[in-house]
């Protein structure tokens, strides 16, 4: 059996989304309005259009938040 792997042909891997729900359950537990006041007070990154009527955060992103939240503490 073929072993599939995400890396494209330059040898860079493939950037890795979020969609909300996700974020909320894993990254962010809170409720929506909480994560979208964090968002536009500049305490939590935005998320990114990917196609008209989808967005995601990027996880690289989201994972610098966190390090930057236990730095913090």
């Amino acid at each position: 059996m073929k072993r599939v792997t995400n890396k494209v042909k330059n040898g860079l891997e493939p950037k890795r989304f979020a969609r909300k729900a996700e974020v909320l359950s894993q990254w962010f537990p809170a409720s929506p309005a909480t994560l979208y006041r964090r968002i536009k007070d500049g305490s939590f990154p935005a998320a990114i259009r990917i196609s008209p009527g989808i967005s995601a955060w990027d996880i690289d992103q989201l994972e610098a938040w966190v390090l930057t939240q236990r730095e913090g503490q």
